[in-house]
C-alpha cells in the first residue's frame, strides 16, 4: 500500500518538480519504504511506497514505453493476469503486482480496472494517447481526491496533498458541510474543501486534452427471488476460503485484527486454516472502562487460544485516547465523526511494530444485514400504512423514555428511530444513522444549501427494504465511514488492512441472494451462521468509545475548547447559541447527545487545524 499525487497542468504550462515533491512530502507516513517523482513537461507524478510484495523491486512512478502508472493498490490475482499477459508478449522486470496494472493498461486499455481483484487507486498517464486515467476499486477501501480548474488538474490520496499545491485559505463546501452534519462524514464525490472531490467507489475518470470522461465500472448485482441453501452455504464456504487465502499473499508478516466479535473470528479461523503450521498472530486492545462495557479483549483471548493463533494485546486508559485525538486530526484532514476511528488508530499504531498487513472482518455487516437498523427496516415496510401513527408514538416514548450514558441505550435507539420516522421511506435505511436531521441542521447552519440532503439515497433500489438497505449502506456508509476510518487509521502506521469480506466474487454472490437468506426474522446474517456455524457466535458489539461520559468527565474541557471558543464562530457557519443549547442539555442530564456533540466538536477540531 503506498499514497500518490500528481498535476496535469491542461494548459500545457511545464509542472514544477518542486511542487510535485511538496504534495509527496504530504503522504509519507502512507509509504515511509521509498518515494519517487515524475516529471514529463504538463504532468507530473508523486508516489510513496509501503512495501508489501517485491519488497526489492516495485519503485512507483512505473513506466512502460509511454505509460506510466502509479498505484495505491493490492491486487490479488495479479498472479492469474501475468500469466495472461505474458503469453500475449509482455515482458516483466519485477514480481511487483503494480508491473500487472501497467502492462495491463497497454493490453487492455481503460478495461483494465474490471480484471482487476484487489483494493486500489490508480493514476496512469498515457503520453501517447495525452490521456489520464483515475481509477477507485469497486468499494472504495482506497481513497482518491481530485481538484479540477480551467488551468491544470491535481490529484492525490488524501486532500493534504493537494491543498499543498493550492493558492489561498481553503475554502468550506456548503453541501459537503450539510452532509457531514447529518452523517458524521463527507460522502462521494464531496470533500468538505471547496473545489476538492473524491472520485466515487468502482469509478473511472479519463482527461483527454481538457475533456473530461466519468463512468461506473460495476454494482452489486441485482438480488434474487429464491436460492438453494445447501448449495449456497457450499459456495459461500468455497469463497470464503479462496479470498482470506488470496489476502494472505504477501513478502511480509501478516496478522488479523481480532476484536472479540463475530466477523474476525471468521476470518481469523480461515487464516490459520491456510497456514495451520503457522497460525497469523493477532491484535487486539483492552481497555480499562468502569462501566465494563467497552472492553472485548477477554472474548478476543478466548478466540485466539480456541484458534491456536498468537495473540497480543495491549491496554488503554481514556486517557490514552484523549491524547490521540490531535494526531488524529491531523491524519483525517477533514471532520469525521465516527468516534470508532480513536480505538482503530491506536490499534492500528498497535499492530504496526509486529507487522505491515492485517486481515479485519469489516463489510460483512454491510453485506450480510448485520445491524439492527436492518431488522428495523423490515418491521418499517410491512407497518408502512401505520407511519403516523408510529411517528406519534415514537416521539412520545423518546420524549419520555428516561436517558442514559450507555452507548447504544434504549433511550438514543428510540431517539434515533423516532427522527428516521420523520424522513420519507425510501432513505430511512440510511436515516436511521443520521446525526441531525435536515430540521436541525438548518437550525444549526442557517446557511446551509436548500436541496434535498438525502438526493444520492434515493437513486438507490433494491428488491426489498433490507435490500434496498444493504445496497444504500454499502454504497454510501461502508465507503464515506468505514473504510475511509479503516484506510487513514492503518495507513497513518504504515499499515495495511484487508478485507476479505469485500472480496469482488463473495459480495457479488451475497448480494444475489435473497434478503431472507441474510435477515430470517430477526436473525441477522443467518446465511453466514449457518454457513459457518453457531458455535462462538455472539451478540454483536464493535468498536465504542464512553463519548457521553466524557462529555461530562474526562473529555469535558476538550469539548469546551472545541464548542465554546468563540473563535470557532467567526466565519459564521455555525449557530453558537444551538450548540451552547445542546452542551447544556447533555450535561444537565435531559438527554444523550453524544452523538450531535461529538459532530460538532470534530468539526471544530478540524477547522481549528485545517481553515
Amino acid at each position: 500500500m503506498c499514497g500518490f499525487c500528481g498535476v496535469l497542468n491542461l494548459d500545457g504550462a511545464p509542472v514544477q518538480t518542486e511542487l510535485v515533491a511538496a504534495m509527496n512530502a504530504t503522504l509519507r507516513h502512507r509509504g515511509p519504504d521509498g518515494e519517487g517523482v515524475y516529471v514529463d513537461r504538463a504532468v507530473g507524478l508523486g508516489h510513496r511506497r509501503l512495501s508489501i510484495v517485491d519488497v526489492a523491486g516495485g519503485a512507483q512512478p512505473m513506466r512502460a514505453d509511454d505509460v506510466t502508472l502509479v498505484a495505491n493498490a493490492e491486487i490479488y490475482n495479479h498472479r492469474e493476469l501475468r500469466e495472461d499477459l505474458e503469453e500475449a508478449g509482455h515482458v516483466f522486470q519485477s514480481r511487483c503486482d503494480t508491473e500487472v496494472i501497467l502492462h495491463g493498461y497497454r493490453a487492455w486499455g481503460v478495461d483494465v480496472v474490471d480484471r482487476l481483484d484487489g483494493m486500489f487507486a490508480l493514476a496512469v498517464w498515457d503520453a501517447g494517447a495525452r490521456r489520464l486515467v483515475l481509477a477507485r476499486d469497486r468499494f472504495g477501501q482506497k481513497p482518491l481526491y481530485y481538484a479540477k480548474t480551467e488551468r491544470r488538474l491535481l490529484f492525490a490520496s488524501e486532500a493534504k496533498a493537494i491543498l499543498a499545491a493550492s493558492d489561498g485559505v481553503p475554502a468550506v463546501e456548503p453541501a459537503a458541510l450539510a452532509r457531514y452534519l447529518l452523517l458524521d462524514y463527507t460522502p462521494s464525490p464531496w470533500s468538505i474543501y471547496r473545489g476538492i472531490r473524491r472520485l466515487p467507489a468502482a469509478n473511472v475518470m479519463e482527461v483527454t486534452d481538457g475533456e473530461t470522461r466519468m463512468r461506473r465500472y460495476w454494482s452489486l448485482p441485482p438480488a434474487a427471488a429464491t436460492a438453494d441453501v445447501e448449495r449456497t452455504c457450499g459456495s459461500l464456504q468455497r469463497e470464503l476460503t479462496r479470498s482470506v487465502e488470496m489476502r494472505m499473499m504477501s513478502d511480509v508478516p501478516v496478522g488479523v485484527f481480532l476484536s472479540g466479535g463475530n466477523d474476525s473470528r471468521i476470518i481469523l479461523q480461515e487464516a490459520a486454516r491456510a497456514r495451520p503450521d503457522d497460525p497469523p498472530a493477532c491484535f487486539t486492545i483492552g481497555f480499562d472502562d468502569p462501566d465494563g462495557g467497552f472492553d472485548e479483549s477477554p472474548a478476543a483471548q478466548r478466540q485466539a487460544a480456541a484458534i491456536g493463533s498468537p495473540h497480543y494485546t495491549r491496554r488503554f486508559r481514556a486517557a490514552d485516547l484523549v491524547a490521540a485525538l490531535d494526531e488524529v486530526v491531523e491524519r483525517l484532514d477533514e471532520p469525521f465523526a465516527d468516534a470508532a476511528v480513536l480505538p482503530t488508530f491506536v490499534l492500528s499504531k498497535f499492530a504496526a511494530e509486529r507487522v505491515k498487513v492485517v486481515l479485519a472482518g469489516d463489510g460483512a455487516d454491510e453485506l450480510f444485514a448485520g445491524y439492527d437498523s436492518f431488522v428495523a427496516d423490515r418491521i418499517d415496510s410491512r407497518t408502512r400504512g401505520l407511519d403516523p401513527l408510529k411517528r406519534w408514538l415514537g416521539a412520545a416514548i423518546a420524549a419520555r423514555w428516561p436517558p442514559s450514558e450507555q452507548h447504544f441505550g434504549m433511550d438514543f435507539r428510540l431517539r434515533q428511530a423516532s427522527r428516521a420516522l420523520e424522513q420519507s421511506p425510501d432513505v430511512r435505511g440510511l436515516a436511521w444513522t443520521m446525526t441531525h436531521s435536515p430540521a436541525e441542521i438548518s437550525r444549526l447552519y442557517p446557511e446551509a444549501p436548500v436541496g434535498d440532503l438525502f438526493a444520492d439515497v434515493r437513486r438507490i433500489d433494491g428488491a426489498d427494504a433490507v435490500d434496498r438497505a444493504i445496497r444504500v449502506l454499502a454504497d454510501v456508509y461502508l465507503e464515506g465511514d468505514i473504510l475511509a476510518k479503516v484506510d487513514r487509521a492503518g495507513m497513518a502506521h504504515g499499515l495495511e488492512v484487508r478485507s476479505p469480506f469485500l472480496d469482488r466474487r463473495l459480495a457479488e454472490l451475497v448480494a444475489a441472494l435473497p434478503s431472507s437468506f441474510k435477515l430470517r426474522g430477526r436473525r441477522r446474517k443467518w446465511i453466514l451462521r449457518k454457513t459457518v456455524g453457531e458455535s462462538g457466535w455472539s451478540a454483536k458489539h464493535g468498536f465504542w468509545v464512553p463519548v457521553a461520559r466524557w462529555i461530562r468527565g474526562e473529555l469535558a474541557g476538550w469539548f469546551d475548547d472545541q464548542l465554546l471558543d468563540p473563535a470557532g464562530y467567526r466565519d459564521g457557519l455555525i449557530e453558537r447559541s444551538g450548540v451552547e443549547r445542546l452542551l447544556r442539555t447533555h450535561r444537565e442530564g435531559r438527554a444523550n447527545l453524544r452523538k450531535p456533540l461529538w459532530n460538532l466538536a470534530m468539526l471544530f477540531a478540524w477547522k481549528r487545524r485545517w481553515l
